[in-house]
């Protein structure tokens, strides 16, 4: 990695200041420079911000698209999910909806064109697009774990909810990422969290090189959240 390319769009966000704070913070003195979706120094530029603009910066370097990851397979296990979750075009799952479950949806493409929600409420243009449908659950708390080689860096709450809302069972969530390890990217967000039910759950699974950066800008954190970007980026530069 010579530099860090940040998307001009995210350059006041957490995910600019957490790279920024790890670039001046490490032995190396890493130039740091912002642009806008297509621009880029070279593929040796670690490109950070938003899933477009990374995709524009590996079209740039004529690497491949990686395919949204969501619920993995290996993932998508009732012990793991605590509910069913499935790939349905939107108008089918409202008629689901209609018929009288209480279903949920969210994308199921690299944006999140639209926010999570029941299917009949959703904004009209969507109606054909491919979604993740499930039974309607309730989260008390949501985690984001930074998982790179198939260890924790570090994790934080994101969901802004009760202060008292419980922990997730953490053995749970190591099983999950040795269960995921054999098929998962170098470098990946798995966000979890607990049901109303006490039961901890898969909420989905974000891939590393567009992933949003939670909690406080320590150095030692924002230094491992740059080494999980580059890992990724340097992988798929290599696909």
């Amino acid at each position: 990695m010579k530099g860090i390319l940040i998307d001009a769009a995210f350059a006041e966000g957490p995910e600019a200041r957490a790279v920024r704070v790890a670039a001046l913070s490490g032995d190396s003195r890493l130039p740091i420079a912002t642009g806008n979706e297509g621009e880029t120094p070279g593929p040796d530029w670690l490109p950070v911000g938003g899933v477009r603009f990374v995709h524009a910066a590996l079209a740039a370097a004529g690497a491949p698209i990686p395919e949204p990851i969501n619920y993995p397979p290996a993932l998508r296990r009732s012990k793991f999910l605590h509910r069913t979750v499935f790939p349905v075009e939107m108008n089918h799952a409202a008629l689901l909806a209609e018929q009288g479950g209480a279903m949920w949806v969210k994308p199921a493409g690299h944006s999140k064109e639209f926010e999570p929600g029941d299917p009949r409420e959703t904004p009209g243009g969507f109606i054909d697009a491919m979604v993740w449908a499930s039974e309607r659950v309730r989260f008390l708390c949501e985690w984001r774990c930074y998982v790179c080689h198939g260890q924790i860096l570090f994790r934080e709450r994101y969901d802004g909810g009760r202060d008292d809302a419980p922990e997730p069972h953490w053995p749970l969530v190591d099983e999950m990422v040795a269960a995921y390890e054999p098929e998962a990217p170098v470098a990946y967000g798995l966000d979890v969290g607990v049901l109303a039910s006490g039961a901890t759950a898969l909420v989905e699974v974000n891939d590393g090189y567009a992933l949003g950066f939670y909690g406080p800008c320590l150095a030692e954190r924002a230094r491992s959240y740059l080494d999980l970007l580059n890992a990724r980026w340097e992988q798929l530069l290599r696909a």
